[in-house]
């Protein structure tokens, strides 16, 4: 069984599998924002 990867829009994690649970640590809004902003469009992107 193969299984499904998709961009995720973290460039250090590149592609990850469907399910994947990711936890993050951030010290300020920036470092917040820099992270979500690509994840959520990633996300939208691919109708998620």
């Amino acid at each position: 069984m193969t299984e499904t990867t998709r961009k995720i829009g973290i460039e250090v994690l590149e592609d990850c599998p469907w399910g994947t649970h990711i936890c993050l640590f951030y010290e300020n809004k920036e470092d917040l924002l820099e992270t979500l902003v690509p994840y959520f469009k990633a996300g939208l992107e691919n109708n998620e």
